[in-house]
């Protein structure tokens, strides 16, 4: 996490693997509370429970291994978009007087949105 915190990077990608799940999963949850990076989560596991594992972090993409490499860089490219969306949503939230703002995360129809192209990911 420290190193994540230096580097700022665009995009972070965490492996759920074997005994290390939870571990990669408080990194995500670090990660997307901290509002460092978007997270992307690459697994061996297809099945529902770590698919919402990952949504439940707040994710923005799950793709299960093994993948090509289109796949990666199309979910690489969708993070940094995601990333660069939420950006201009802040910049844009300042610009609107405190009265009439919304903190987009908790509205209910972007975690719906996030949680679906989750699952569509897992195809």
């Amino acid at each position: 996490m420290e190193y994540i915190r230096m580097q700022r990077p665009d995009v972070v990608v965490v492996d759920f693997y074997g005994a290390w799940t939870q571990v990669a999963f408080a990194c995500l949850e670090a990660t997307v509370q901290e509002n460092l990076a978007p997270v992307l989560v690459v697994s061996a596991y297809a099945d529902e429970y770590h698919v919402q594992l990952a949504a439940d972090g707040g994710a923005v993409g799950y793709l299960v291994k093994p993948w090509t490499d289109f796949e990666i860089i199309t979910m690489v490219r969708m993070a940094d978009d995601h990333r660069r969306m939420r950006r201009r949503l802040v910049e844009t939230a300042l610009e609107i007087p405190a009265e009439h703002r919304v903190n987009y995360y908790t509205l209910p129809w972007l975690h719906e949105m996030l949680r679906q192209r989750l699952v569509s990911v897992r195809g």
